[in-house]
């Protein structure tokens, strides 16, 4: 006792000043190394699936190992242009609302929400730059997959109560699941994978009495915000997830508390109409089924309305847009066999990405590890019947739902998309991976013969897909899933054996798992995009852009397009305002219409800008071309003005501005249905200004021909050519020649399902056209003295007969330039105000009452000012379903268009609204207000409401009379012995409570008494009474 005594006294020494800061030092640590003991295999899921990227990076020659990007299909042409546009309006602080880059002008609000709102992708972008876009995007994929290998984990660790190494591997069995491997590159995708196990988490936590909401709230609210097309499935898959939860767990009947009260049928029917209204809410209120329901619909339209900022916008964008444009299909169709399905689900097997062809599979492959777990689940002792009913409900939920085109049309939002099938398929492996870590959590209690009989059951299944089913299925596949199968079975067999050590063999499984991705996931990522041919122009484009802005100086407008694209949006990578877009956000009208004009396009999504002809340009205001592939050719149309080593800088010498006077006729006669591009044009010409045929039709002349049958000179006048071969599979061509008889610009437009290319010759220039997608060509000025060949072939493998369409037409400069001097002279919109963003002004004298029409794409968004007065909408005008345009009197006009996204503003303040009412509740319960005890809350739960009251009686008497009443009727006594066993369970319930929270209170106590001993000499105290504890761990529970 004294020595003990001399080492207490030699423990309450205060310790120096001076070590002050150590102390505060070591709290800092032990803060970090809790949170690091608590999360750490959450971690090691997110460095290990970062370190697995990183190791594809390098496979792959990722720079700065190699040349190579990660840019490929609509990741290249569409979100990493996107992105460099988004950083420059950023860093040139622009607007974040219209773009008059893409499109000709389009909302960047839709195209933002659409694919750059991501907050992660924002800060990576920012910090690599422009330039560097390639490798942000990269740094953007990684680090998501990261988030969602962590996520996975985190559900796993707060689903099943339990930390250990298990959770890091089959978080990185979710982060490398199929459906990632085929649409990793979809990079706004991505954050619904990673939010989709705190969203199913949230959901839990409302079903099971968690009293945690916001967590499924602000779940469901961020991904609304950052993918609001994944929010869209998510939320479906929220409510089959809480249907599924609640119905495995619970009786539709089950009540959260037992009412303090019975009634007979007699006393019931003298009740007033009020106090029944009363009772029947009360007993609403004490229903779990619809009090979890009511929880979970509350706070999903909670998080809609703190999102709606994002999602009233992006609704009336797609109201223009194709996203939206599908009926509802009339016919009965599946997409696949149920053997195929299951197929799909072994290692290797080929990704999904096309809508057409063969083996249009989803992509649910997670691993051989679930295939092994998943049907060990079924035969879980721990797990109910119910719970199996409810799962294998799920699955073919799921299943049919991949393969019935009704409810693919469903989950894709009432709309079949053109290419990426399947896009929710992450959330079937979400739902593989819980139900198979279920399984394992049990793995105790499964015999090593059922272990292998299932892993044989998936080694056969391989080997049988190979036989009978799809090309997804080789020798590869095959030979993966043995290995696997039979690895996986060994390691799981051995955590049954108490002779092996648990943590060695589930570290083996992790090991065996990363095995797994490197060699079966790595082989399905495809990064060969060499860095330099997306970048090698971009200095050099710049330099030419800059001396354009020398030239034209501040507040000015006009447009400008390259004359080959290296992607269907340089005007966002190289920043300029152009004409081609590929968005799922482009107007779907303005689509249609630029392909009748003979752009490149799919009359959906997306058109692409080649030289045009001078009405074209005209048209939509094209000033100046960077030629970049040697396209132009009319030096009376087109001024050289600068070059480098790339690009050759042209000025169009008679372009227009964004608005002009026109004829009124237009807005209903102007014809865009025709076939010929080239008659869409003249139409227009013709109704705006009256001249009639500025293109003159010339008929090609066959000159040579190999292996083709006579070619009608009828039909080459018609511009629908019909063709047979001699010898059939065998190679033709065919050669014509085209000669005007007048000298001018000549342009071509042909199309064919079967020709892929043509060569077209004028003197000593040969220019090679890839006509798989029709459009116009520019073949430059020609005179009448002067031929250009057509050579055109047709393949081996290609038909023994078929058609093409061809049509040639000269435009007389002179004629044209009589045109453009014409409208000039009716008015043209001079622009001197414009913020590159949201505002034109300037002003226009106008000869004659007319209409001004505008190149600007329709779009309510847009406000109209005429000389101060705001432009009722009714009086805009949608000419060919795709121009603004308005009526205007004669004179002199000062006019501004302003735009705001349709939405935005309604939207704001519904956000406004809810974070103040919000923040309200939370300030009004703080002060107690809306406490669990407070009046409001007493009054909207009736806490003291008793149906006794208006029958006269006190509560016991009532509940003792309802007992001893001979005429209640079977049912009423059904109930009383239903609520006497849930009041026996409550009791239990309560009691098993208690002692743990007496448990919990005396292990507090412990600690409190150790401390007291070090700081102060022995005393004797005396315990704490059992109403004293229940108070304090209440009191705790409720600050938790």
């Amino acid at each position: 006792m004294e020595n003990m005594s001399n080492i207490d006294v030699f423990e309450n020494i205060s310790p120096p000043e001076t070590e002050i800061p150590n102390n505060k030092l070591t709290k800092k640590k032990g803060k970090f190394s809790l949170f690091f003991g608590e999360n750490k295999y959450i971690i090691f899921a997110a460095l290990i699936s970062a370190a697995l990227m990183i190791f594809a990076y390098m496979v792959y020659k990722f720079w700065p190992l190699g040349s190579n990007t990660i840019l490929r299909m609509d990741l290249y042409h569409q979100y990493g242009p996107l992105f460099a546009e988004l950083y420059e309006r950023i860093v040139n602080f622009d607007s974040l609302l219209y773009s008059w880059c893409t499109g000709g002008g389009s909302s960047f609000t839709g195209n933002f929400l659409n694919y750059l709102s991501s907050p992660l992708g924002i800060i990576i972008m920012l910090i690599m730059g422009h330039e560097n876009m390639p490798e942000a995007i990269a740094g953007m994929i990684l680090v998501k997959n990261a988030i969602a290998a962590g996520s996975f984990a985190y559900f796993l660790k707060k689903s099943f109560n339990r930390n250990d190494i298990s959770i890091t591997g089959f978080g990185l069995l979710y982060a490398f699941c199929g459906w990632f491997m085929a649409y990793y590159w979809n990079i706004m995708w991505l954050d619904g994978m990673c939010i989709l196990p705190i969203v199913i988490l949230g959901i839990q936590y409302i079903i099971d009495g968690k009293k945690k909401p916001y967590i499924y709230c602000g779940a469901l609210c961020l991904v609304m915000l950052t993918s609001y097309y994944m929010a869209y499935m998510i939320c479906i898959i929220a409510v089959v997830y809480f249907i599924y939860h609640y119905f495995s767990k619970y009786e539709f009947g089950t009540i959260n508390t037992k009412l303090d009260y019975e009634l007979r049928r007699s006393e019931y029917n003298r009740l007033p109409f009020s106090a029944k209204a009363k009772l029947f809410y009360k007993n609403c209120l004490n229903s779990k089924f619809l009090t979890t329901g009511i929880n979970f619909a509350f706070y999903s339209i909670l998080a809609f309305l703190l999102a709606a900022i994002a999602l009233i916008p992006v609704y009336f964008v797609l109201k223009t847009s194709s996203a939206t444009g599908n009926n509802f299909p009339d016919e009965f169709k599946q997409y696949f066999n149920f053997f195929d399905f299951i197929a799909n689900h072994l290692a290797g097997a080929e990704p999904t990405i096309r809508s057409s062809g063969e083996d249009v599979l989803p992509n649910v492959y997670t691993g051989i590890l679930p295939l092994i777990l998943a049907p060990l689940y079924f035969f879980s002792k721990k797990v109910t019947f119910k719970e199996k009913i409810a799962t294998s409900i799920l699955f073919a939920f799921c299943y049919f739902s991949f393969n019935l085109n009704y409810l693919n049309f469903i989950w894709h939002g009432f709309h079949f998309p053109n290419d990426l099938p399947y896009r929710w398929s992450f959330a079937y492996s979400f739902f593989l991976l819980f139900f198979a870590y279920k399984a394992f959590n049990s793995i105790d209690e499964y015999k090593p013969k059922q272990i292998g009989l299932v892993s044989a059951a998936v080694i056969f299944m391989a080997v049988l897909a190979e036989k009978i089913t799809s090309k997804n299925v080789d020798n590869n596949v095959v030979l993966q899933t043995i290995v696997f199968a039979a690895v996986y079975a060994m390691i799981l067999i051995a955590l049954t054996q108490p002779k092996f050590f648990k943590s060695a063999m589930m570290a083996l499984l992790v090991c065996s798992i990363i095995t797994e991705i490197i060699i079966v996931d790595t082989d399905n990522f495809l990064i060969t995009q060499a860095k330099e041919y997306y970048t090698e122009q971009y200095e050099d484009f710049v330099e030419m852009s800059d001396y354009v802005d020398e030239i034209e100086g501040e507040n000015t407008f006009y447009r400008e397009e390259l004359s080959d694209l290296l992607t269907r949006m340089d005007a966002s990578w190289y920043y300029y305002n152009g004409v081609s877009i590929f968005s799922s956000m482009a107007y779907e009208s303005v689509s249609k219409l630029q392909r009748k004009l003979g752009m490149y396009g799919n009359d959906v999504n997306s058109y692409t800008y080649f030289p045009q002809t001078a009405v074209y340009n005209a048209m939509w205001g094209i000033k100046y071309i960077y030629d970049n592939d040697k396209r132009i050719h009319n030096d009376i149309l087109y001024t050289e003005l600068n070059s480098n080593d790339k690009i050759t800088l042209y000025r169009f010498n008679y372009n227009l501005p964004v608005a002009y006077s026109v004829s009124p006729s237009l807005k209903d006669m102007w014809i865009t249905t025709d076939t010929n591009p080239f008659n869409v044009q003249s139409n227009f010409f013709k109704y705006a200004i009256g001249v009639d045929d500025i293109f003159d039709r010339i008929t090609p002349v066959v000159t040579d021909s190999t292996n083709l049958g006579d070619i009608s000179e009828s039909d080459l006048a018609a511009g629908s050519v019909a063709y047979n071969k001699t010898e059939l599979g065998k190679y033709a061509n065919l050669e014509l020649t085209i000669t005007p008889e007048t000298s001018g610009n000549v342009y071509i437009y042909m199309s064919s399902s079967e020709i892929k290319s043509v060569t077209a010759s004028i003197e000593a220039k040969t220019f090679n056209y890839d006509i798989s997608t029709s459009y116009l060509l520019d073949l430059g000025h020609i005179s009448t003295n002067e031929d250009a060949v057509l050579n055109i072939e047709l393949p081996t493998e290609e038909a023994n007969n078929g058609s093409f369409q061809l049509y040639c037409v000269v435009m007389d400069e002179n004629d044209y330039i009589d045109c453009y001097e014409k409208i000039k002279d009716n008015g043209v919109f001079v622009v001197d105000s414009f913020d590159n963003g949201t505002h034109l002004g300037g002003y226009i004298d106008v000869a004659e009452d007319s209409m001004l029409f505008t190149s600007i794409p329709y779009d309510e968004g847009w406000k109209v000012k005429i000389d101060g007065e705001v432009l009722d909408k009714s009086k805009y005008h949608s000419v060919a379903n795709s121009f603004l345009a308005f009526d205007i009197s004669a004179g002199h006009h000062e006019i501004e268009f302003d735009y705001m996204p349709s939405g935005l503003i309604l939207g704001a303040g519904i956000t406004s609204i809810t974070i103040i009412l919000i923040a309200l509740f939370l300030i009004l319960k703080k002060k107690g207000i809306f406490g669990e005890n407070s009046k409001i809350v007493n009054a909207l739960t009736l806490t003291n409401f008793t149906p006794f009251e208006y029958l006269g009686q006190e509560t016991d008497e009532a509940s003792d009379e309802s007992l001893i009443e001979g005429d209640i009727d079977e049912s009423t006594d059904t109930d009383l012995i239903e609520d006497d066993v849930a009041t026996v369970i409550n009791e239990e319930d309560v009691v098993e409570d208690n002692n743990i929270s007496d448990n919990i209170t005396n292990d507090d106590n412990n600690e409190n008494d150790e401390e007291t001993v070090e700081l102060e000499p022995e005393k004797e105290t005396e315990p704490l009474k059992t109403d004293e504890s229940s108070n304090i761990n209440a009191s705790e529970d409720e600050n938790e």
